[in-house]
């Protein structure tokens, strides 16, 4: 999908959180990290194929004990005590402010493969705010994209988690338990996807909820390498004859709101490098195809949809703000018909979520 019907070319989840705490973990995060775009919070199946790939595996850590899975290894806890508070992990990946380090309150399907099950069979967990517990990730490559998945676990209760990187929180995670005040309960864990560039070397995750308590089972980062190019990388790509035997063209990360066509405030200011560089004289007399690609989670024809109207959303930015003629650009919606990274279907892959820009060659002006 885009990342699905739901979600992003490379997501951007802009959901307003229900709740004061909420928003109080926003506004302390915001000065030590970098926005996260946050995907739809989707329900695991216990299936290997639920994990994230693609770009560089870096790190996981799990509150459980070591596991592997898909090929995986999430390293489990190795907990120290700061005051009355547990630190557990090891560089690049540590969990703050634990409280009780690790307990088990479900017990996942029987059919869900091994490895999964073990890594879902138990979280730790803290009481909010008394405690704020925070995922802290350093030795990051600045300006490179990563990845994060957080898996929640299978529990007696629903504390309906949220993960805040910067300004951005995810929606709550549900528990397969009962409901917490505040929270409807789940048929059965979730998982969430983040991506953000890092802006230094560090990432700060923070863990919140309106019910009092929050839950931690599972992480994984993956490197997925540099971010979006600068104007001048942009038009190197795109100028006609930038690659021998083959026509100019360029991937963009352009991140949405969840479920819509609407630009979020960080893709607009990766599409100023854009128009700056298809108005620059380099590029000026040239037309552009303009397509949306999704990976292949969710409905098929419903990523065609969407992927048409983003693709038609960015070429009416780039005619509005930077008077570009329409007849210079084309919108194409592909959906997942014409994959980056060939993978299964239902398969989440970051890399597969793309803007593709390909230049079409010179207009060609009516004689008079």
């Amino acid at each position: 999908m885009l990342c699905s019907p739901h979600e992003s070319l490379r997501v951007k989840e802009l959901e307003k959180g229900g709740g004061r705490l909420l928003m109080m973990a926003a506004a302390t995060s915001r000065a030590s990290a970098a926005d996260i775009a946050w995907a739809t919070a989707v329900d695991e199946t216990g299936r290997r194929s639920d994990l994230l790939t693609g770009g560089k595996f870096t790190a996981a850590v799990t509150a459980g004990r070591d596991t592997t899975v898909n090929g995986v290894k999430f390293v489990g806890q190795t907990p120290s005590k700061t005051a009355s508070l547990i630190i557990f992990g090891t560089a690049p990946i540590t969990v703050e402010a634990v409280q009780n380090p690790y307990g088990q309150y479900g017990t996942p399907p029987a059919t869900w493969d091994a490895g999964y099950r073990s890594l879902v069979s138990g979280g730790a967990y803290s009481e909010f705010p008394t405690s704020p517990m925070k995922i802290q990730i350093s030795g990051l490559t600045i300006g490179n994209k990563y990845a994060v998945q957080i898996f929640e676990t299978f529990w007696s209760a629903n504390f309906a988690t949220v993960f805040v990187g910067g300004q951005n929180q995810s929606s709550p995670l549900n528990l397969s338990g009962g409901p917490r005040p505040g929270s409807a309960a789940s048929s059965t864990a979730q998982y969430v996807t983040g991506t953000f560039t890092a802006d230094s070397d560090r990432e700060t995750i923070s863990l919140t909820s309106t019910t009092g308590y929050v839950i931690f089972d599972a992480l994984q980062l993956r490197d997925m390498g540099a971010g979006n190019p600068n104007k001048n990388q942009i038009i190197s790509a795109l100028r006609a004859g930038a690659t021998a035997g083959s026509v100019p063209s360029l991937d963009l990360s352009i991140e949405f709101e969840t479920g819509s066509s609407v630009l979020t405030a960080g893709a607009i200011q990766e599409l100023e490098m854009l128009g700056s560089a298809l108005t620059s004289s380099d590029l000026a007399a040239d037309r552009f195809r303009i397509e949306g690609h999704t990976d292949t989670v969710g409905n098929a024809a419903a990523n065609k949809i969407l992927s048409q109207q983003r693709a038609d959303a960015v070429t009416s930015l780039l005619e509005t703000k930077f008077g570009i003629a329409a007849t210079r650009l084309q919108a194409v919606g592909v959906g997942e018909a014409d994959l980056l990274v060939p993978t299964p279907d239902q398969t989440p892959e970051v890399r597969n979520r793309r803007v593709h820009i390909v230049n079409l060659g010179a207009q060609v002006t009516p004689a008079k």
